[in-house]
């Protein structure tokens, strides 16, 4: 939390696809996600409220978030995901994640339409969810 990634999706892996957006119940319309992706693993502590921002200025990248608290493996589209939160609008976007009395691990990943690559900057924060 509190923290800021610059990347860029260029040579990144090409993993996910319009096939595994839709069968995790991240976006009912996937838009030609067969390019590289870029995931980043985001370990949130217990009540805790969370934005991801995505922005990309150059390309239509989108912002994808999910629960996923293995370390030795991504998912694929064998695999159950409990959680998925997706933000698809033109030029960035954003997320919001919770973590109940438990803490949480999520994936956050970037991805391009029409397998688009470009830079992009993500922003995470966090405040307590208690009050």
């Amino acid at each position: 939390c509190g923290d800021k990634v610059e990347g860029h999706l260029e040579g990144g892996p090409s993993e996910w696809s319009n096939d595994f957006y839709r069968g995790k119940y991240c976006t009912p319309l996937p838009e030609g996600y067969d390019g590289p992706e870029r995931v980043y693993r985001l370990e949130v502590p217990a009540d805790m409220l969370v934005d991801v921002v995505l922005d990309s200025p150059c390309e239509d990248l989108d912002l994808f978030a999910m629960v996923w608290s293995e370390k030795t493996r991504c998912p694929s589209e064998a695999h159950n995901v409990s959680e998925c939160e997706a933000d698809v609008k033109k030029g960035g976007g954003k997320v919001h994640m919770f973590t109940d009395h438990h803490p949480k691990t999520f994936l956050v990943v970037v991805d391009g339409k029409r397998a688009a690559t470009a830079p992009f900057r993500l922003q995470a924060t966090c405040r307590s969810a208690k009050h």
